[in-house]
Formats: structure tokens, C-alpha cells, sequence
């Protein structure tokens, strides 16, 4: 590993285009001579010691403070830019200079400043925009939208307020969208339909409402999404997102049915419908999901509906749940099969309808079903 001062010799390596020094003891002040490697394409100095005033180079990771020079308009060549992790400012001076081959901007944590209005105009070829974990303010930059190469986009825990831009539609490259923890308001675009490319869309820790557009079932790559914050119902166009793996959209004021076209999305792993108002029952298709494997669905109002649940022949763990008593209706409960363990919750003596429950081939102990339904229920087990 190496260790000590950078020399100031580097700048002779006139031909240098790619330097990597990441993940060393480095320490000292960098030399600002880098500006003259003219050819340098990539250059790595994360997570060393660098301290003192920012020179010309991109270090992330480090100790570095003060404006960012201009000075970076001179490595004409460069491609991707790092200098998260310090204590930067002067984000209008980056992101001014004419780098006409710069792909990947990774300006994260205690930049200060604001996106200047000409930034795409000079960066056409700008993929890859890390802005996160900033103090960056203002309503969402419409100037980003004139960067029709980006890819991903990276706004999180920032300051950004105000409503999204229907105009959205323009980064029709777009695979990542992380907006979470700002304060933006109003209500989701139905024009992000048209963002087809998108994969990945982070709105949660926002002032967003208003119904979870129709147009989202039109995201056809779409793999994650977590939305917080809006109210209506879930749409039924959901369902045709056949390579949705985690939908969270928990904490909302959802309400209505899970509609049965989201048994559709069999490519689903982790859903998360809690803290809403859903009701009526989950929907049969949920058989079609093998794929899934954590579901969250407290905190809604299924149990004014609910007649029946059958989660035989799974792989649950864990005890059953008190809460089930809330499930006033209940007529039919099936967890056989499963590894569920623990006492046999007393509540469950309050379903008053129950008329077949079936608990066999788990590790359950406690009283007599017998006792807790007495001659209500039919076919009662605990068998092991």
C-alpha cells in the first residue's frame, strides 16, 4: 500500500489517462501540477488523507475544503469527476467549465451552491449526475432536463422543493431517478409514463400526493419503486410491470382493493402495502408470485373484510400474529405447513365466525384449540 506525499513529478506523465491511487495512506497537500496531464481520462484519489484547499484533481473522500477551482476546464479529456465526501463548495464552478467528454459527476455530501442554468448546454454527454446528501435548494432543475444522455440521476437528501416537471418525459434515457428526502410537492407527473427506460424511481420522503398515476404501467423495465405520501387508489395498469421486484408504497392514504393484476408482476420479491387503508381481501393471484418473500400489510383496514386466509404449504417462521383477531369476520384460517412457532395466541378465541382452522405440521404450542373456540370451529388441529 502505499503511503506519504504525492510528488509533484507526476506531471510529467504527459500521457497519463488513467490514475488510480484510491484506498491509500496518501496524505499532504495534492499537487496542483495535475492540471497539466491534458490526457488523463480517469483519475481515482478517494479515501486518502489529502488535506488543504481543493487543488486541480478530483479526490473523493477526503479531507479537502474551499471552492473548486477552474482550473479543471484545463483536463479536457476527462471523463468522470469524484469528489464526494468533503467539504466543497462552489458547485457553479465545476459544473461551468467545458468538458465536452464528461460522463459521470459524483458531487455528493456538503456541496454547497446551485446548478447553474447553462450546465447541459456544455455537457451534452453527461450519463451519470450524483448530487446527493448536498445542500442544494430551489425547485427541481429544469436545466437537467436539456440532458438527454442522463442515465441516472441523483437528488436525494437535498433541499430541492416544489412540483415535479411534466417535462420530465425529455430524459428518455433515464434508467434511475432518486428524488427521496427533499421537500417536493404536488402531485407525480402522468408524463413519467413516458420515461421508458426507467428501472429504478425513489420519490418517498417528499410532500408528493395525489393518485399514483395510470401512466406508471407503461414503465415496462421497471424493477424498484418506493412512493410515500400519496392517497387514491392503486392502479390496475401496475400489473404490467412484469419486472417489478420491490414495490413499497407504505405509508400512504391508499385505499380500496390490491388490485388482482398485481399477481401479475410474478417477478416480485418484497412488497410493501402497510399503514394505508387497503381493504376487501388479497387477491387470488397472489398464488402466481413464487418469487415473493416478505410482505408487510399491517395497518389497513383488511380485517373488516377478510373470510378467509390460506398461507398453507409455505415457509412462514415466527409466531402467528394477535393481530389476526382483528380479523372479525374470519371464517377459514389455513397456516398448515409452514415453520411457525410459539404459543398459540389467546386472541384468536375472539373469531367469533370461525368455522375451520387448520394449524397442523408446525412447532405451535399452548392451550387446546378446543377451549379457545370451544364448538365453533370444525376440524380443528395442532397436529406436529
Amino acid at each position: 500500500m502505499l503511503t506519504g506525499l504525492v510528488p509533484t513529478s507526476i506531471a510529467n506523465l504527459t500521457e497519463l489517462r488513467v490514475l488510480g491511487l484510491g484506498y491509500c495512506q496518501l496524505n499532504g497537500i495534492f499537487p496542483a501540477e495535475i492540471d497539466s496531464l491534458k490526457n488523463l481520462i480517469t483519475l481515482d484519489l478517494q479515501h486518502n488523507s489529502f488535506s488543504g484547499l481543493v487543488p486541480t484533481q478530483i479526490c473523493d473522500g477526503n479531507r479537502l475544503n474551499g471552492e473548486i477551482p477552474w482550473e479543471l476546464n484545463h483536463l479536457v479529456k476527462l471523463q468522470e469527476i469524484y469528489l464526494s465526501s468533503n467539504n466543497l463548495s462552489g458547485i457553479i464552478n465545476l459544473l461551468n467549465v467545458h468538458l465536452q467528454n464528461l460522463e459521470l459527476v459524483a458531487l455528493s455530501d456538503m456541496m454547497t451552491g446551485s446548478i447553474p442554468s447553462n450546465f447541459c448546454l456544455t455537457n451534452s454527454s453527461l450519463q451519470h449526475l450524483f448530487l446527493a446528501q448536498n445542500k442544494l435548494s430551489g425547485g427541481f432543475p429544469l436545466d437537467l432536463l436539456n440532458c438527454t444522455s442522463l442515465q441516472q440521476l441523483d437528488l436525494s437528501n437535498n433541499e430541492f422543493e416544489g412540483e415535479l416537471p411534466p417535462s420530465i418525459d425529455k430524459l428518455e434515457k433515464l434508467i434511475d431517478l432518486l428524488l427521496k428526502n427533499n421537500s417536493f410537492s404536488g402531485s407525480i407527473p402522468p408524463e413519467i409514463g413516458t420515461t421508458s427506460n426507467l428501472k429504478n424511481l425513489y420519490l418517498f420522503d417528499n410532500m408528493i400526493t395525489g393518485s399514483i398515476p395510470l401512466e406508471i404501467g407503461k414503465l415496462q423495465r421497471m424493477s424498484t419503486i418506493y412512493l410515500y405520501d400519496n392517497d387514491g387508489s392503486i392502479p390496475e395498469t401496475i400489473g404490467k410491470l412484469k419486472n417489478l421486484v420491490l414495490l413499497q408504497l407504505r405509508q400512504n392514504d391508499l385505499s380500496g382493493p390490491i388490485p388482482l393484476s398485481l399477481g401479475y408482476c410474478k417477478k416480485l420479491q418484497q412488497l410493501a402495502l402497510a399503514d394505508n387503508k387497503l381493504s376487501d381481501v388479497l387477491p387470488a393471484t397472489f398464488r402466481f408470485l413464487s418469487l415473493l418473500s416478505t410482505v408487510t400489510l399491517y395497518n389497513n383496514s383488511f380485517g373488516q373484510v377478510l373470510t378467509a386466509l390460506d398461507l398453507t404449504n409455505n415457509s412462514f417462521s415466527g409466531s402467528i400474529p394477535s393481530r389476526l383477531a382483528n380479523s372479525i369476520n374470519l371464517c377459514r384460517l389455513r397456516l398448515a405447513n409452514n415453520q411457525l412457532s410459539g404459543r398459540i395466541p389467546l386472541e384468536l378465541g375472539q373469531l367469533k365466525e370461525i368455522n375451520y382452522l387448520d394449524l397442523s405440521f408446525n412447532n405451535l404450542r399452548g392451550s387446546a384449540i378446543s377451549t379457545l373456540f370451544l364448538s365453533k370451529a370444525s376440524a380443528p388441529s395442532t397436529q406436529q
